[in-house]
C-alpha cells in the first residue's frame, strides 16, 4: 500500500510540474479571454465522456479484478458500448451546440471548432473503458504512466500549435484531440501484451451485470464532474458579457491550482481501491482511518504553501510586461475556494471506501447533495453585487464561495454515513497519530532508498 501510493505520489506531482508548465503555454499564450474560451470548448466534450461512460469504465476495474475469467468479454463489450454511447453523446453535444445561449462563445472563434472538439467523445471513452480494465487488475503503474504520458504529450502539442504555429483556441483544440488519441494507443499497446483482441458478439448478461453495478458509481461520477465543473458555464452564463470569458478563464485557472491539491488523497485512492475491494473488510479496517489522516497533515501543508506563493508564482508564471492580462486576480477565488478543497480531499478517501463495499450508490446521492447546493448558492451568489467589507462576493468569488460551501456539506453527509457503516470514531479519523508521521517518513525514505538504488544501477528501482 504504501509503495503504490508512493509511485502514484510522486508520478502526480510529476504530473503537477508538468501541469504547470503546460498551464503556462496556454495563460500566456491565450491570456484569460482565451484561456476561459477554450475551458468552455473542452467542457462540453468532457462532460459528455463522463455521462457516456454510464459508468461501464468503474464496473470494469471491479469485474476485472473480481471476475478475471470474463476479462476477454469485458474487453469485446468494451469497444462496442464504446461505439454506441459515443454517437448518443456526439448528437447531444451538437444540440447543445446550437442552442442560443452558446452562441457566444463562437463570436471569436468559428462554429466548427466546437464540433471539432466533439470528436475526442469516442477516444476518450474506449481509452477509459480499456484503461480501467489494466487498473483492475492492480496495474497500477499503467495508470500513472497514463498520467506522465498526458502531460508530456500536452506540453509538446500545445507548445507546437498555440506557441509555435500560434492557431489560438482552434490550436488548442487540435492539441486536445491528439492528446487524447496518443493516450489511447498507449492504453491500446499495453493491454494488447496482457490480453488478446476480443471478438464474438456482445457479452448481454455481462453488460447487463455491469450495468446494475455500475448504474450508481457512474451517477456519482457524473454528479461530481458536474458539481466541480458546472460554476465555469454558470459563470459565463450570469456575468456581464464583457467579461464573463475573462472570468471563466480566471476562476478556472484558480480552480486548476487548487484541485492540484487533490493528487494526495487522489494518490491514495489509486492505492486503495484494488487492495480493499480484494482483500475486504480486514484491509479496510487497517488501511482507511491512517488514509484519512495522512491526508489531514499533507493538505493542510500543500494549502499553506500555496497560501504562501499562490499570488507571486500566479504574477511570474503567467502574467506578460507586453500584455495588460493580470492573472493575480485569480488569487481571491484561489484563497475563497480552501474550505472545500480541504473538505473534499476526504470524500475521496470515502468514495474509495464506499465503492469497495459495493456501495457506489452512497457516493452518488452525496455527489447530487452537493451537485444540488452547488447550483443554487451559484446562481444566488455569481449575479450578486454584495460585498463583504472590501470583498466582492459576485462573480467568479461567488463561484468560488459556492463551491466551498457545497464541497463542505457534502463532506459533513460522508463523514456521518462512514461513521455510521464502519462504526468508527470521527476522532480516530483526521487528528494525526505518532504512527501517521512514521508512515509518511517512511515514504520519504523509500523514495530516496529507490532514487539512490537508480542513481547506482542506471536501472528502475
Amino acid at each position: 500500500m504504501i509503495k503504490d501510493s508512493l509511485y502514484t505520489l510522486f508520478t502526480r506531482i510529476f504530473y503537477i510540474i508538468g501541469k504547470i508548465i503546460y498551464s503556462v503555454v496556454i495563460n500566456r499564450t491565450l491570456g484569460p479571454e482565451g484561456k476561459g474560451l477554450f475551458e468552455l470548448i473542452q467542457l462540453g466534450p468532457n462532460v459528455l465522456s463522463s455521462f457516456g461512460t454510464f459508468g461501464f469504465n468503474e464496473s470494469n476495474t471491479y469485474f476485472s479484478g473480481k471476475k478475471p475469467e470474463k476479462i476477454p468479454n469485458i474487453i469485446g463489450n468494451s469497444y462496442r458500448l464504446a461505439g454506441i454511447f459515443s454517437i448518443i453523446a456526439i448528437i447531444l453535444g451538437a444540440g447543445f451546440l446550437f442552442l442560443k445561449v452558446n452562441r457566444g462563445l463562437f463570436t471569436e472563434i468559428p462554429m466548427w471548432v466546437g464540433f471539432l472538439a466533439l470528436l475526442v467523445i469516442p477516444i476518450i471513452l474506449l481509452d477509459l473503458f480499456l484503461e480501467c480494465i489494466l487498473y483492475g487488475e492492480n496495474r497500477i503503474w499503467v495508470r500513472n504512466w497514463h498520467e506522465i504520458l498526458r502531460i508530456v504529450s500536452g506540453i509538446l502539442f500545445m507548445g507546437f500549435f498555440v506557441i509555435i504555429l500560434n492557431w489560438y483556441v482552434q490550436g488548442a483544440v487540435y492539441g486536445y484531440l491528439l492528446i487524447h488519441t496518443v493516450l489511447l494507443i498507449f492504453t491500446f499497446v499495453i493491454l494488447s501484451r496482457f490480453h488478446k483482441p476480443a471478438g464474438g458478439k456482445l457479452d448481454k448478461p455481462l453488460v447487463k451485470e455491469s450495468w446494475m453495478f455500475a448504474r450508481f458509481s457512474w451517477g456519482a461520477n457524473f454528479a461530481q464532474y458536474l458539481l466541480l465543473n458546472i460554476d465555469r458555464w454558470l459563470i459565463f452564463l450570469l456575468v456581464a458579457e464583457n467579461i464573463r470569458t475573462q472570468q471563466v478563464g480566471l476562476y478556472s485557472t484558480a480552480a486548476n491550482v487548487m484541485v492540484n491539491i487533490w493528487i494526495i488523497p487522489a494518490s491514495i485512492q489509486t492505492a486503495l481501491i484494488p487492495k480493499i475491494t480484494q482483500k475486504g473488510e480486514s484491509e479496510r479496517k487497517k488501511l482507511v482511518p491512517p488514509s484519512l489522516r495522512i491526508v489531514t497533515i499533507l493538505v493542510i501543508l500543500a494549502i499553506a504553501i500555496l497560501v504562501l506563493i499562490g499570488k507571486p508564482a500566479l504574477d511570474i508564471l503567467y502574467n506578460r510586461p507586453d500584455k495588460t492580462w493580470d492573472f493575480t486576480m485569480a488569487y481571491i477565488p484561489m484563497m475563497l475556494l480552501i474550505p472545500g478543497i480541504f473538505s473534499m480531499s476526504f470524500a475521496k478517501v470515502f468514495a474509495a471506501d464506499f465503492f469497495s463495499r459495493g456501495k457506489p450508490y452512497i457516493s452518488m446521492w452525496v455527489s447530487i447533495f452537493a451537485l444540488f447546493n452547488n447550483v443554487w448558492i451559484n446562481l444566488v451568489l455569481i449575479p450578486s453585487d454584495w460585498t463583504i467589507g472590501s470583498l466582492y462576493i459576485g462573480g467568479m468569488n461567488g463561484a468560488a464561495i459556492a463551491s466551498s460551501i457545497a464541497y463542505t456539506l457534502s463532506f459533513i453527509l460522508f463523514l456521518y454515513l462512514y461513521v455510521k457503516e464502519s462504526g468508527e470514531k470521527s476522532r480516530d479519523l483526521f487528528i494525526p497519530k505518532k504512527v501517521d508521521f512514521e508512515t509518511i517518513w517512511a515514504w520519504v525514505v523509500i523514495s530516496l532508498r529507490n532514487l539512490s538504488k537508480k542513481n547506482t544501477d542506471g536501472g528502475d528501482a
